[in-house]
């Protein structure tokens, strides 16, 4: 029998490093390709045993392409989104909870006929809120694959907003896959 000793990798005083993320490529036919990637690279401190507090960048690119003449629209959104996460459980297959929010800025370029006609570049920034849950697979003491299901939702009161974000980023639920370090001593 094989006996898997019990890592230290979520005390108090060690770091966590990483970031997970998601994809799509949409293609219908000839008429339309959208590719969309959410990362969130992120770091955290263990302010107590299973409890994480820490700060990730959420980064977003949506690329959308219309046939023929219609045109092409980029969206791309930057932010900072604190959150506190929670890992429960003493073994290497640990679930969690994660809570979040944050602000991003968001600028969204088109050109051709589509979205509105025309070429256009606009901006604008919006808080966001989110939470995730999934399982944390600690492959060894310093590593972990994370598998969450993570909700996304934002202030979408203006127009631009809605443009913007609808289908694509705040208010989104998401099938995330991620990859943590844990680095440092426990205290």
């Amino acid at each position: 029998a094989a006996v898997s000793p019990v890592f230290a990798q979520t005390e108090k005083g060690r770091w966590m490093v990483g970031g997970s993320g998601t994809g799509s490529l949409d293609i219908d036919g000839d008429e339309l390709r959208q590719t969309i990637v959410l990362l969130t690279p992120s770091v955290g401190y263990f302010v107590a045993r299973n409890v994480v507090l820490g700060a990730g960048l959420p980064l977003f690119y949506s690329r959308v392409k219309f046939s023929g003449t219609q045109g092409i629209g980029c969206t791309m959104t930057v932010g900072l989104s604190p959150f506190t996460r929670f890992y429960f459980g003493q073994s290497q297959v640990k679930p969690f909870l994660q809570g979040q929010i944050g602000y991003v800025r968001t600028s969204y370029k088109s050109s051709g006929n589509n979205l509105g006609g025309g070429n256009r570049s606009i901006s604008d920034g919006q808080f966001v809120y989110g939470g995730a849950a999934g399982v944390a697979f600690f492959l060894n003491e310093h590593s972990s694959l994370d598998l969450s299901l993570n909700y996304l939702g934002g202030d979408q009161e203006n127009a631009f907003g809605s443009l913007l974000l609808s289908g694509a980023m705040p208010r989104t639920l998401t099938l995330n896959v991620g990859f943590q370090l844990f680095l440092g001593k426990a205290k």
